[in-house]
């Protein structure tokens, strides 16, 4: 017998039925040091499969939560046949007094307990009948006509006693009433036989009987429920005490002459007073009258109950918490003075229904509990933000005693998650907000600037919260607040909990540090009869998952098991409802991966393919997964299809995910992920890795703007470097191509967020950094060239070491720097102005700052830059007269900047543009901006007879055109 007082031997239905096959769990203990026989699996293991397939025959499919809940919200009537308590205030049933003033005609008042002389004065009195039929022995009985109770107080106390009947009845306080039938005297060798009491009247409930102070032993009282059935005796005394409904002692030998019991049943229920052994006892006997327009009886509340009752026994494990609202607030004063009797009749009965249903063990406390949810709104009414915070506070038992130090432990179990489409705990934007009463306090602040509104609302209300796993009934008092839309409630819960649940399920449910524990306990004890009772309770709740090392553990146990029972199908089955059980905030590692593959090896892909997908496939593990994850899971599957020596799907699946995946940030060392993918190249070969590397060089440019961090120039000169050296290898790639165009456009995106030159790293970095500018330069959209140049200029330091790093790397790099600076003064920074920058340079006269600070730094070390033709036959001049007349300020030269350039190249005013056809005065005067007119009068100046050349040249093209329009009308 193990610590949670379960036999590891314990017959468990197969797989099939939610357990395991006895035979496969006492294959005997895993024998880890000792190799198997597999010829040792004879007729044991044929018996072992005609068990299973029994089992399966008589599956019966499990109740849920729901189930519950519904068959709760149908139910007419909610509580028991019958019903006994002691009734002096010790209890939750109100107290009688004990002082009657008992009096019966011809005897005269009867102090209580009877003496022996009271007791035959009252069986001589001539109004005293003695019963010896059938049923009744030795009894005796006076008529409520003869019998009067002087104590003013009785009757008061007897209508609260009433409600509690109606409470346990289940039925309406409201409608029922007790009226006095008569007066039952029962000495030693009295007995009642089972029978029915035959009370007149259409609308008889039933019976109560209050036990008045007596001294007695013996005389047990057993009710017997036929369901409105026919009468269906025993004939053995042990069957009828089994078929009780509920066998009362009412106090015999102990408190019963101190103070008042009662017990009660509906009228087609059956009753039995065993022989009293010594003493007597005396009772009231009521008819109890329903006025309501149907009368319930037992055969009612069996057909109403019976659901409930159902799926209160088959609920799994894990779903043993009940959670129902109440909506209506009950305040903590009113719960620690009365405790459940502070609830509203509807909910009283309810409360008792679920006791009823669940049978014995079940007790009931009352849980105060506090939610805040915070939820805020933007202009358009849309919920931007929405969080939510549940504690549990205090714990109260049924009387209203607090023992919260005592049930501690129920805070990290008693579970709050809705049931099916949120009927119990939906968020109040869901439009449950019922469910947490109405509001009581409302509060609203802006819209502010933005255009978003806060409004706090203070709700008050009260739940049932039942955790059914213990059988515990706890009534949970909660708060709820919500901020922006801030509301707060203040709601009761009842809870209910099964007492036979062991230790081990009740960590599981309060959370994975609880199920580490547990997996701790079954590993180390090769428990498993105790792993399929954990995973049960994993299946069902998101709180109770597995972490990596639990579920690399349990893996590992039955990896590594070498009974003869290792490879049966409950293994395999728990190999995949283990790797099914890994919480969705957990993605796994090298070891667990490498667990798994262990395991394919060991039980065979197909038989575990549903567990494998199950982590793959996670839809909630996917949301928030980095790049370096999604390689973890290529390279896991390549090592798996090569292990398989074939393709089993789940490559395309993650490059598939990798493509449409909605993750926004591409994860941290970024130098890690391209270590990653040149080791996945040697070890898996690049044909194999080819859509790995297209799926992750397509993410990286897809992503830049999705988050800030993916756009950093660490992580752009870590992706150019994995361009270059993909592209060495294998530069006839297609997409390698369509990369390096892509990095030329992303990587000034990171080079805008850095501050000063300092972002030109060192070393390799630098080399990488220099590479990237030339692919910039010839690659680049408009934008990238415009935001590179922009940072070119941002200090005088960050241009000198740019011009150091371009002229450092030329020859190892086997490129000109002569050409690529030309190309970045043409394409890059002719357009920009220094006016605005963080040059140290001293202002003008006017108080602004030379524009065209860059061009001259850069004319002095270069000075014959202006003179070079590029591949299109322009000169730095033809673009620098173009941007002139640009309309967009921030991408024109300035007149300053071209008055350097043609300063160091004069004769390049004269030189056609081979693109346009135009000279560069004409380039210039190409839009109506501020400085064109005198930028163009200044090239002009260098050389005035372009203008006569260029109308000659206009006569003479205009000529032409007529002489050929003439011959071709001749």
């Amino acid at each position: 017998m193990n610590a949670d007082g379960a036999n590891n031997n314990n017959d468990i239905a197969e797989e099939g039925n939610g357990g395991i096959d006895i035979g496969i769990l006492n294959g005997g203990a895993d024998q880890e040091e000792q190799p198997s026989n597999n010829n040792n699996i004879d007729d044991s293991t044929n018996a072992n499969e005609q068990q299973q397939e029994e089992d399966e025959n008589s599956y019966v499919e499990p109740s849920s939560l729901y189930d519950v809940y519904s068959s709760l919200n149908y139910a007419n009537y909610t509580g028991s046949c019958c019903a006994s308590d002691k009734a002096d205030g010790t209890t939750l049933t109100p107290a009688l007094p004990t002082t009657l003033g008992l009096r019966v005609n011809g005897v005269g008042d009867l102090p209580l307990p009877l003496t022996d002389y009271q007791a035959n004065t009252l069986k001589s009195n001539k109004n005293t009948t003695k019963i010896d039929n059938g049923s009744h022995h030795k009894t005796y009985t006076v008529d409520s006509n003869r019998i009067r109770i002087k104590n003013p107080t009785w009757t008061a106390s007897l209508e609260k006693l009433v409600k509690t009947v109606a409470h346990k009845l289940g039925v309406n306080p409201s409608k029922l009433s007790a009226e006095l039938h008569s007066l039952l005297y029962m000495e030693k060798g009295s007995r009642v036989d089972r029978c029915k009491n035959t009370d007149e009247g259409a609308n008889v409930l039933g019976t109560l009987f209050v036990q008045l102070p007596s001294v007695f032993t013996g005389g047990k009282v057993s009710i017997f429920n036929n369901n409105g059935g026919e009468d269906n005796f025993e004939s053995e005394e042990e069957e009828e005490e089994e078929d009780a409904a509920g066998v009362f002692q009412l106090g015999a030998a102990g408190d019963a002459s101190f103070s008042c019991h009662f017990f009660c049943h509906y009228k087609d229920c059956e009753y039995e007073v065993a022989k009293i052994k010594s003493g007597s006892r005396v009772l009231l006997r009521y008819t109890l009258r329903y006025g309501g327009e149907k009368t319930p009886t037992s055969s009612l509340l069996h057909t109403s109950m019976s659901s409930l009752k159902w799926s209160l026994d088959m609920l799994p494990p894990a779903d043993r918490m009940l959670l129902i609202p109440m909506a209506k607030e009950y305040t903590a004063l009113s719960l620690l003075h009365q405790g459940i009797n502070a609830l509203s009749s509807h909910q009283r009965s309810r409360l008792e229904g679920i006791k009823a249903a669940a049978g014995e063990g079940w007790k009931v406390l009352i849980v105060t509990a506090e939610l805040n949810h915070s939820c805020k709104t933007n202009y358009y009414g849309e919920t931007i933000d929405n969080n939510s915070d549940l504690t549990v506070l205090q714990f109260f038992d049924e009387a209203g005693n607090d023992v919260t130090a005592e049930e501690k432990w129920l805070k990290d179990v008693v579970d709050f998650d809705p049931v099916d489409e949120g009927m119990m705990f939906a968020d109040p934007e869901d439009g449950y907000v019922e469910n947490w009463g109405s509001c009581t306090e409302h509060t609203s602040s802006g819209p502010n600037y933005y255009g978003r509104r806060t409004t706090k609302k203070k709700y008050r209300a009260s739940f049932v919260l039942g955790m059914c796993c213990c059988h515990v009934l706890l009534f949970v008092s909660s708060s709820f607040s919500l901020t922006s839309l801030t509301q707060r409630y203040h709601p009761i819960h009842d809870v209910a909990y099964d007492t036979t649940y062991s230790e081990s399920e009740l960590k599981c449910l309060s959370g994975s540090e609880g199920v580490a524990e547990v997996v701790g306990k079954v590993v180390s004890t090769k428990d498993y009869a105790l792993l399929d009772r954990m995973l049960k309770v994993v299946e069902k709740k998101e709180k109770c998952k597995f972490d990596m090392r639990s579920c690399e553990k349990l893996l590992q146990m039955l990896v590594r098991s070498r009974s003869q029972n290792a490879l049966s199908s409950v293994r395999v089955a728990f190999v995949n409802k283990i790797l099914s059980g890994l919480s969705s905030t957990q993605e796994p590692d090298e070891e667990l991966y490498n667990m798994i593959l262990s395991a394919v090896d060991k039980f065979g892909h197909d038989n575990i393919t549903g567990g494998i997908s199950a982590v793959l496939d996670d839809e909630d593990r996917l949301k928030s997964q980095t790049l370096a994850i999604y390689l973890s899971r290529a390279h896991f599957s390549l090592t798996l299809n090569k292990q398989l020596q074939t393709g089993s799907g789940y490559l395309d699946k993650t490059t598939g995910n990798l493509t449409s995946s909605g993750a926004s940030k591409l994860g941290d060392g970024s130098d890690e992920i391209n270590s990653a993918i040149f080791m996945m190249i040697k070890e898996h070969g690049w044909e194999e890795m080819t859509s790995v590397v297209e799926a992750t060089l397509s993410f990286m440019h897809r992503k830049i703007s999705a988050n800030s961090a993916n756009k950093t120039i660490s992580v752009l000169l870590h992706r150019a470097e994995l361009i270059w050296k993909l592209y060495k290898d294998h530069s006839s790639c297609g997409f390698i191509q369509s990369s390096i165009i892509d990095i030329a456009n992303d990587f000034t995106l990171g080079l805008v967020r850095g501050s000063t030159a300092s972002i030109i790293f060192k070393g390799e970095q630098q080399k990488i950094f220099v590479k990237t500018i030339c692919c910039i330069m010839e690659h680049g959209s408009s934008d990238s060239l415009n935001r590179f140049g922009k940072w070119a200029i941002r200090t005088d330091d960050t241009l000198s070491a740019l011009l150091t790093a371009i002229t450092t790397h030329s020859t190892e790099l086997e490129y000109d720097a002569q050409v690529l600076l030309r190309d970045i003064l043409n394409k890059s920074l002719v357009q920009c102005s220094t006016s605005y920058s963080g040059w140290n340079n001293p202002l003008r006269d006017d108080r602004t700052r030379d524009p065209s600070l860059h061009i001259q730094r850069l004319l002095k070390d270069h000075p014959n830059l202006p003179r070079m033709v590029d591949g299109d036959g322009r000169i730095t001049l033809h673009y620098a007269a173009s941007s002139s007349s640009s309309l967009d300020s921030a991408e024109r030269a300035r007149p300053e900047t071209i008055e350097h350039i043609l300063k160091a190249y004069p004769e390049g005013a004269s030189a056609r543009d081979q693109v346009t056809g135009l000279y560069p005065f004409m380039l210039a005067a190409g839009n109506d901006t501020e400085n064109s007119v005198s930028t163009t009068y200044s090239l002009l100046l260098v050389n005035p007879s372009l203008v006569v050349g260029s109308i000659i040249q206009e006569d003479e093209h205009t000529n032409s055109r007529k002489r050929k329009r003439s011959e071709s009308m001749g």
